[in-house]
């Protein structure tokens, strides 16, 4: 299997569970919806400050309902050639990637047309429920790194994250999670 291959793996099977998660949300009858945007304060450090819950429940009050999955691919640590660049996979979880790189500043232009094509904030290529919002739910930028929740995104938007951190110089990439590094988690 090649890296591809691999990394469509991953979230096919990331994206079956959630698919599964939101059957059972809908299962007992009350309203709600899943992948709902959220507009964030400019506090939340959350990049396009936009957010994505998982499922909203319209029961009495809303409630927020995030997905956890329960299942993830193992495999062995690899690299490969990215164009200029190596490319770390140690860990891969769909709903937490964090991309680390050596730029000492993104090209934030090329960051935010990433960001539209692929968390899609006016929600332009949603088709209404219960089909997948087919996007990101979450972006956090810091310096050296990139956390992401993919969410229900093509595989081609961690192909094209690469692709614009190798094509502004990046020379070393790891793709790692932030909760298993917190956690000393080790697959």
């Amino acid at each position: 299997m090649d890296a591809g291959q691999f990394v469509e793996r991953v979230r096919e099977h990331y994206v079956a569970q959630f698919r599964a998660f939101l059957e059972s949300m809908r299962d007992d009858g009350t309203p709600g919806a899943g992948e709902v945007m959220l507009e964030l304060s400019e506090a939340s450090g959350v990049f396009g400050r936009r957010y994505r819950i998982d499922y909203v429940r319209q029961a009495e009050r809303p409630e927020i309902k995030e997905f956890y999955p329960g299942r993830f691919v193992a495999f062995e640590p690899f690299t490969i050639g990215f164009g200029g660049a190596q490319a770390s996979f140690e860990q891969l979880y769909w709903n937490d990637v964090t991309v680390r790189h050596d730029l000492p500043v993104l090209p934030e232009a090329a960051l935010e047309t990433w960001f539209a094509r692929w968390f899609d904030p006016g929600e332009e290529r949603r088709i209404p429920d219960p089909a997948l919002a087919e996007a990101m739910h979450s972006v956090i930028v810091r310096p050296g790194m990139i956390t992401i929740d993919f969410g229900t995104a093509e595989a081609e938007a961690l192909w094209a994250l690469l692709a614009l951190l190798e094509g502004a110089g990046a020379t070393a990439i790891t793709i790692a999670g932030s909760v298993a590094e917190a956690a000393g988690i080790q697959q």
